[in-house]
């Protein structure tokens, strides 16, 4: 308020009497100041275009939504959410009123904090804009009265309110009416009709990781009209075969029906099933949720096990259409019957990965390499073991309601009987899979390919003793005259091996070739590499404690047979000392035959190639240095000319035409070369924006204040929905009950910005983002969760280096200085921040930050 100085009120005499004349007057001011700051009414564009949050702010427009505590104001030129929180004014839709209040949020995300509202009569509704419920994630329509089309999907009552799922498209939503004191029948009769709807569209912010985040508000039930008629018996669809669903996926999201025998079933409620033409999975998510009573009574769900027949009614999707399995949701199913479950086809793990086996019974062996067992979010304890079979690494699954005891262990080789799950890429290829048990019998012990090796290797080894034992009976004569004639000549050629062997460098041995080899020398050089005692006789040793087991197994598999077939056998191998450490050598093989080709022994040359090997390694390294820094010096000149170019452009573009044609624009198209300009050194202004935020991230000092979390990361999450125009639904999952927190705001904001706005960047339109807030004592943690490509392994060791970009990032925008920004954040907090590859794909940030929370 202005000051009021003794000369404003010239008439006004400085005595007790004329007191009430003053405050009289002063009051007069300060109402006249007051009605002067009354704010003027804007456009609802322009409020959009130009308002920021904090600002005063009026409106006028029509209402065409009420929702408890919101109201949705459209005029000629937009349209805008009001909160409206005074229950004792009430709100009809087509009243026409002027809402006052505060500026909150920002982008698409803006609305108004009303504080007064006045009617101004009343106005027909708005025509509504014909669009798509893929336009509607993420796009302008947010808050405008729109018209689509979908495919009712279920159908729920909640007090006053009806809400129907449809599907529009790919995209699934929410659609809504609700008449205040009206005691509402449940549609039923909706089921599966394709059905046009008139409403206001709505985003929301934290919603079931299963919907996109939209709902259409309906004024009343009128609005609603049926283009085709449902019916309330599921099992009346059509019904199609799993080779039909597959190789020809419907362009309308509709539900059909499918005879097939079921082959696994998870007691989480999803499950495979096969016909005679293909296999599928089904499950019954995602249907609205309610209370009990208000849901549909003929839901049928029954729960399963291998071998039932089983009718089952769902919308199919692929993610690769006619190549990948169909994955049926939103499905309902009864039981026809019971019979066998069909057989498991005997299949190498490398043609599961190779071929189409996903949902199919197969039997696959392998080695138990790990065992795992936790519980999942649903309750259930999931028996993971990790399984190896010659190279390829996957997974077997058996689900329980308690931890038990599984029949192997870690080494054990098993066979698996069970139901592919596979793994794709975009291409629709399988990268990895997994086999679901039905119980802990269909995992038994099997015999190992290098047991049935050793096996048949000791067999022949047997016979060929035999018939060489009857050779030698027959020729002994012979033999015993020419081995005596060569006894001497031997002797001489032993001594000078001896000579020779005895003072090399390197390492030279003889062993047996038999199917258990066994060392017969070794020179001092050998001993002293390995370790062995000058008293240890070699025949005392083994021939596997000279080796890992990894070159064993090549020994067996490779090099024995090689050197059989050519004499020799060459490579690079690992040794074992005595201590346990490994040696890094240069092999060479020699079979010994005799004259008539039969391999009597083997003659082992090894040299030390341990620095070497150091010396490559340290000269790979500097290379893979050096092609990173120049990589990461091309993808910073790149990423900043790439930037600055196209706003550059615009700037150089509008400033050229204004130059040239100013005489002939009018005030308007002159208004819309600025806005040009503006808007391109914005642009610019954010890539500078962030590299400072990096520089100051590094410098700065943490100031601490008092930090309402819950608020805090509402907050932060419609601030980066707005940002991003709604692409991607964030899921807020914060611990109830947490204490006081205090942090320093700007880095913590900086932190959950950068890592929720990477997550929808980098994950398709409509997939959910999760940001999960746990407390561990004073510790907090906090998990974003997305549903993109993932990371690379060779990407996860430098995720958070500056200016670095992953594998997979070419054509999706940015600087390569977010995840930097949150690392120094983090460092400056004196938390952690780790990034990693989620379970059923997509990445995973979990950040930690100490005394967060007062103890």
């Amino acid at each position: 308020m202005p000051t009021i100085h003794r000369g404003a009120l010239p008439n006004i005499v400085q005595t007790r009497r004329t007191v009430p004349i003053v405050f009289v007057a002063l009051s007069l001011v300060v109402a006249t100041v007051r009605a002067q700051e009354k704010t003027s009414i804007s456009l609802i564009e322009e409020l959009r275009r130009e308002g920021v949050a904090g600002t005063r702010v009026a409106c006028r427009g029509i209402v065409t939504a009420v929702e408890r505590h919101h109201l949705f104001v459209q005029d000629e030129t937009d349209a805008i959410e009001i909160q409206w929180w005074n229950a004792d004014k009430t709100v009809h839709v087509g009243e026409v009123i002027i809402v006052r209040g505060e500026l909150t949020g920002y982008g698409n995300g803006l609305q108004v904090r009303g504080e007064e509202v006045t009617k101004d009569g009343a106005a027909p509704l708005p025509e509504p804009e014909a669009t798509t419920a893929e336009s509607l994630v993420g796009g302008p329509a947010v808050c405008r009265r729109v018209i689509l089309t979908g495919v009712v999907h279920d159908v729920v009552r909640v007090e006053d309110e009806v809400r129907l799922l449809i599907r529009s498209g790919a995209i699934p939503l929410i659609v809504t009416w609700h008449l205040p004191g009206t005691d509402l029948a449940r549609p039923d009769e909706l089921l599966d009709a394709i059905v046009e709807v008139t409403g206001v569209a709505h985003a929301d912010g934290a919603v079931d990781s299963l919907f996109s985040g939209i709902r259409i508000l309906l004024a009343s039930p009128s609005d609603l009209h049926i283009l085709r008629p449902g019916d309330a018996n599921v099992f009346s669809r059509p019904k199609r075969t799993l080779r039909e669903l597959r190789n020809d996926p419907s362009a309308q999201p509709e539900r059909f029906r499918c005879h097939g025998t079921v082959t696994y079933a998870s007691p989480v409620g999803w499950f495979y099933f096969q016909d005679a033409t293909g296999t599928a999975r089904a499950g019954k998510n995602p249907f609205l949720d309610a209370p009990e009573g208000n849901r549909r009574p003929l839901q049928s769900n029954p729960n399963l096990t291998a071998g039932d027949v089983v009718e089952v009614v769902g919308y199919a999707v692929q993610d690769v259409p006619e190549k990948t399995m169909p994955w049926m949701v939103q499905c309902e199913w009864r039981i026809l019957r019971h019979e066998e479950p069909p057989p498991c086809e005997p299949v190498p793990s490398s043609s599961i990965l190779a071929g189409d086996f996903d949902g199919r019974s197969v039997s696959v062996t392998g080695e138990v390499v790990d065992i795992t067992v936790e519980k999942d979010r649903n309750g259930y304890f999931n028996h993971l073991l990790t399984i190896n079979d010659d190279g390829v690494s996957f997974w077997a699954l058996v689900q329980r309601e308690a931890a038990e005891t599984l029949p192997v262990k870690t080494g054990d080789f098993v066979r698996l009987d069970g139901v592919a799950m596979a793994f794709h890429d975009e291409a629709g290829d399988t990268e990895r899979f997994r086999i679901n048990l039905n119980d802990f019998d269909d995992m038994r012990p099997a015999i190992s390919p290098l047991q049935s090796r050793h096996l048949v290797r000791w067999l022949l080894g047997g016979l060929a003793a035999i018939l060489l034992a009857v050779g030698w009976i027959v020729v002994l004569r012979f033999q015993v005259r020419q081995q005596t004639a060569r006894l001497l000549e031997s002797q001489q050629e032993l001594e000078r091996f001896k000579t020779i062997s005895e003072t090399s460098t390197d390492f030279i041995g003889i062993a047996t070739v038999e199917n258990a080899p066994a060392p017969l020398y070794v020179n001092p050089a050998g001993r002293n590499l390995l370790g062995i005692p000058p008293e240890l006789a070699p025949a005392e040793a083994r021939f596997e404690d000279f080796f890992t087991r990894e070159a064993l197994e090549r020994f067996a598999n490779e090099g024995i047979p090689h050197a059989l077939e050519h004499g020799h056998w060459r490579s690079e191998i690992t040794m074992l000392h005595r201590d346990g450490h490994e040696i890094p050598v240069s092999f060479v093989g020699l079979i010994i035959k005799a004259p008539d080709g039969t391999p009597l022994y083997m003659s082992t040359i090894a040299r030390d190639i341990t620095e070497t090997r150091d010396l490559e390694n340290k000269l790979r390294e500097s290379l893979e240095q050096e092609r990173q820094l120049n990589q990461l010096k091309s993808s910073f000149v790149n990423t900043i000319s790439h930037e600055f170019r196209t706003p550059l452009g615009i700037v150089l573009f509008a400033s050229s035409m204004l130059r040239r044609f100013e005489a002939r624009f009018n005030a308007e198209e002159r208004a819309a070369q600025l806005d040009a300009i503006d808007q391109a050194v914005n642009r610019m202004n954010d890539l500078v924006e962030q590299s400072l935020t990096l520089g100051r991230a590094e410098a700065a000092e943490p100031r601490p204040a008092p930090v309402d979390t819950d608020t805090f990361c509402r907050h932060i999450v419609e601030e980066v929905l707005a940002a991003t125009s709604h692409r991607c639904p964030i899921r807020l999952d914060i611990e109830d009950g947490l204490p006081g927190a205090r942090s320093d705001d700007a880095m913590l904001r900086a932190i959950l910005s950068n890592l929720l706005g990477n997550a929808v960047k980098y994950s398709p339109v409509g997939r959910p983002v999760t940001l999960t807030v746990r407390r561990r004592e004073t510790e907090a943690i906090f998990t974003i969760r997305d549903r993109g490509p993932g990371i690379t392994d060779e990407d996860l060791p430098k995720i958070f280096a500056t200016f670095h970009r992953g594998a997979g990032t070419e054509g999706i925008p940015g600087t390569g200085l977010g995840l930097a920004i949150v690392q120094r954040c983090v460092d400056a907090l004196d938390g952690r921040v780790a990034a990693s590859n989620a379970d059923g794909g997509g990445a995973e940030f979990t950040v930690e930050l100490p005394r967060f929370f007062s103890s």
